[in-house]
Order: C-alpha cells, then structure tokens, then sequence
C-alpha cells in the first residue's frame, strides 16, 4: 500500500523506521489486530551500513514473533558462520564459541523482508515517507509525515520511535548526547590471509577502545573497527593497526579497499519513551557495545513495544519492564567498555569462554 491510499479513520499505532524494530513492531501490532502505519524514509528495501549479521538468538526471536525461519535468499554467502574470538594476546589464545553461528545478510534483504511480512499481516507502508514531529491531540496524536509529495498529519492513539541512531521522534523526547554514541568504520578489501569462512571478534585496545572485527562478504573481507570521539586511537590510526596485526596473525596483505563506510551506533543512554510514545532499537539505545550487536535488540525491543502498546494501558510501565534486564546489561557494559585495559579485556574474555 502507498500513500495514495485514502483513510477514513485513525490509526491505532504508527511506526516510524522500518528497519528490524520497526519491522518487528509493525508485524505484532498488525497481528494483533491494531490499525497499523509502518513509515520508512528510505525505501524498503533499503540498504544501511552495518555488519549485517544475525545472531542465533535473533534467529529464535524471528522464529518465536515471526513464526518463520530467515530465508535464505536472503542471505549472502558464507552463511551460516561460526564465531571466532580473538582476545588481546591474540590468534593463539582464540577459541571458536561453542554452538554459535550467525547468518550472512544485507540489510536491504533482511529488513524488507521484516517490512513485507508486516505489510503481508496488515501493516500499511508508506515508501520514503518520514516522521517529522508528533503533538498531543486529546487522548490521541497527531504525527507530521514528509513524503515525496510534501507534509501530511496522520492521527494515531500510539506512536513508537524505531527510526535509529538520529531519531527525530527520541530527539523531541529526550536528545542523546554525542558522549552516547561510538563509531564503527568499516573498508571492503579483497580477500587475502589465512581467513576460515568465521566471523571474527577481535580485541586490542590500541586498534579500538570498543572492538574489531572481519566479516568474510562473498569475494571480500569486511573490516570494521569501533571509535569513540573521547578515546585514542582515531579511525586512520586505529585501522592501520588493525591491519597490521591482520598482517601479523593472519597473513593478510592490504590491497587497497574497493569502499569505505562508516556509522554511529549507541553506546548506552537508554530511554523507552514517554506517555503514548515508545522507543525501540537504536532509537531506545538498544545496542550491546562489546560486540556491536544491534539487530537482535532491535526485533527484541520492536515485538515487546508493540505488544505492550497492544495492551492498551500502562504500556510504557509494561514495555520498561519486559526489557529492564537487557537495558541494564546494555548500560554496565557501555560504562565501563571505553575504559577497559587489554588485561582487563583479556581475563573477561577468558572467564566467559571457561578457561
């Protein structure tokens, strides 16, 4: 369905972004029988910069919300892989995490297809249309909507906030401070080196206060290093180091990368919204610093927002309490990550994998 379509009553809910949250959050509210507008202001599809891989627990959230498995046509090979984590000392004292994989996807693939199961459930979406603001209106709101044909007010009783990291609809609750965001860089470079087909976690301070990490992408090896403005090492520092123990461990040798892209993502900072109005995924604050992991709190917090806003009352007390854990898990790990020494990062890592 697209804008041209004309509606005669209010919505129940209005959902801003369509990426996993908003996706997640359309697809429950329209299941659960709620008159639902999904808004995406680019797209869907669309593509977003960003590792593109999907936990095995975010495969079971899919599973359990969705009741469907990830396609694999969505999916980009290798897929499934394996998690290898490299602490500061290095390749010798890594491990393979036992029973974890994660699926190689695009986020154009993964999150359209999130958006068409909402739309197959009910969910109106409106292509390249954005949430702009929202005011109060009696027991309801009114959300002003930017399209390609210029402004519309659309009434709604419930609004949830899933359109990211700039979130227009947090940024009128309440603006995170640029302290409460890290970066990730990511360069695109031919594959060469002792690389299994694996994802590897990798952890060294002096190439990132946050993590590093390569992704094997088809014919190519994701590089991606996590900064934060506060912290040595900057980007061009960082990833030069990277590269240099890559070389070091793996064998790998620097050709030049074919693209360079680079996003923020949350460190902390977590709010669910207020009165009629929910937060959800990187709007909310729902990513885990250590790993980068955002797509599984996203579903997470999309589903549980929605159900909660399907309750009809108390849903922002009901939401805060279906996701209080991981909102404190999440805010303990952003504390205290920029300031861990590599001893520090290497016994946690050891306690965690047993050894």
């Amino acid at each position: 369905m697209t804008q041209s379509v004309e509606f005669s009553e209010p919505y129940d809910v209005v959902v801003a972004g369509a990426g996993p949250a908003g996706g997640s959050a359309a697809y429950v509210a329209a299941d659960r029988g709620l008159r639902t507008l999904l808004l995406e202001r680019r797209g869907p599809p669309r593509d977003k910069t960003c590792g593109g891989l999907v936990t095995n627990l975010c495969v079971d959230f899919v599973q359990k919300i969705f009741g469907r498995t990830v396609p694999s046509e969505i999916q980009i090979p290798p897929s499934p892989m394996p998690v290898f984590v490299a602490p500061p000392s290095g390749r010798s004292a890594g491990f393979l995490v036992p029973h974890e994989y994660v699926l190689n996807v695009t986020r154009r693939g993964f999150d359209g297809w999130l958006a068409r199961c909402a739309e197959e459930r009910g969910a109106d979406l409106w292509r390249d249309a954005e949430a702009i603001r929202f005011l109060p209106k009696g027991d309801r709101l009114v959300v002003s909507v930017a399209t390609r044909d210029g402004r519309t007010d659309i009434e709604t009783r419930y609004l949830v906030g899933a359109d990211g990291i700039h979130s227009r609809i947090r940024d009128q609750i309440d603006p995170r401070p640029f302290a409460q965001r890290a970066y990730y860089i990511q360069e695109y470079c031919p594959r060469t080196g002792d690389f299994e087909d694996w994802f590897y976690l990798m952890y060294r301070g002096d190439t990132s206060p946050i993590y590093s990490y390569v992704i094997p992408k088809e014919d190519l090896l994701c590089l991606g290093i996590g900064i934060h403005k506060s912290v040595a090492p900057t980007y061009e520092v960082g990833m030069q180091r990277f590269k240099g123990w890559l070389a070091e461990e793996f064998g790998f040798r620097d050709l030049g990368p074919r693209r360079k892209e680079g996003y923020p993502v949350p460190l902390g900072g977590i709010h669910m919204g207020k009165d009629r109005v929910l937060l959800a995924g990187d709007a909310a604050g729902f990513c885990y610093p250590p790993t980068g992991e955002g797509i599984t709190f996203a579903v997470q917090s999309g589903a549980a927002a929605a159900a909660s806003v399907a309750q009809g009352r108390d849903i922002g007390s009901r939401y805060a309490a279906e996701m209080s854990k991981v909102a404190a898990w999440i805010e303990a790990a952003a504390s205290r990550t920029l300031h861990l020494t590599d001893a520090e990062r290497e016994a946690r890592i050891r306690m965690k994998a047993g050894l």
